[in-house]
C-alpha cells in the first residue's frame, strides 16, 4: 500500500469575499465564492532593512522589515440571468474600488482558499486553508479583446484601517 501524492491545481482553489468588513474571521459560505475568478496569485512580501555598520567585518546585516499581502486576480465578466446581471463578486469588487476607504463600511475582505469544499481527496488542513483579511482594491481593469471573453483585472492590497491583521485560516466555508 503506498501513499497518495496529492499535488493540488490552481482550479481546485477558491476565492472568497465578505463586504461586511469584522473585526473577527467571518464565517465563508459557497455563495460568497467568486466562481468567475481564475489566474489567483496571492503574494506575502517582507521588506528587508540594512542594519549593516562598521562594526560588522565586511558583512551585511539585514533585519526584518514590514511584511505585505496582495492578491492579484482575473475576473470572467459573465452574465447570470435574463436581466444581464453580473455574479455578486463583481459587483462587491467593483464597488469597493469605487468607493475606496472613504467609508467606514467600504472596502472588502478576501480569503483565497487552496481548496473548494468539493475537493474529492482528503488533504490536511493546512492545505486547503489560505490567507484572509481586509483589502484595498488598487486597480480594477477590464480587457475587451475581439477574440476573448471580457475580463477584470484585479489588485487587491491589504489594508489595515479596520484594525485587522491578515491571518493564515483553515475555514472550510459552509
Amino acid at each position: 500500500m503506498g501513499i497518495e501524492i496529492v499535488a493540488p491545481l490552481g482550479k481546485d482553489a477558491a476565492l472568497y469575499y465578505e463586504t461586511c468588513l469584522l473585526s473577527t474571521v467571518p464565517t465563508f459560505t459557497a455563495a460568497q465564492r467568486i466562481d468567475c475568478a481564475r489566474d489567483v496569485t496571492v503574494t506575502i512580501d517582507k521588506d528587508e532593512a540594512d542594519a549593516s555598520r562598521r562594526a560588522y567585518p565586511g558583512w551585511k546585516d539585514t533585519r526584518e522589515g514590514m511584511k505585505g499581502l496582495k492578491l492579484s486576480f482575473e475576473l470572467i465578466n459573465v452574465v447570470i440571468d435574463d436581466a444581464g446581471s453580473e455574479p455578486d463578486g463583481i459587483e462587491a469588487i467593483r464597488v469597493a474600488f469605487l468607493t475606496g476607504l472613504h467609508d467606514s463600511e467600504a472596502g472588502i475582505a478576501l480569503y483565497a482558499r487552496s481548496l473548494r469544499n468539493d475537493h474529492a481527496h482528503a488533504v490536511a488542513a493546512d492545505a486547503q486553508g489560505g490567507m484572509w483579511g481586509d483589502f484595498l482594491i488598487t486597480k480594477f481593469d477590464r480587457a475587451e479583446s475581439l477574440g476573448d471573453m471580457q475580463v477584470y483585472s484585479v489588485e487587491a492590497n491589504m489594508t489595515l484601517v479596520h484594525g485587522n491583521n491578515p491571518t493564515w485560516i483553515n475555514q472550510k466555508p459552509t
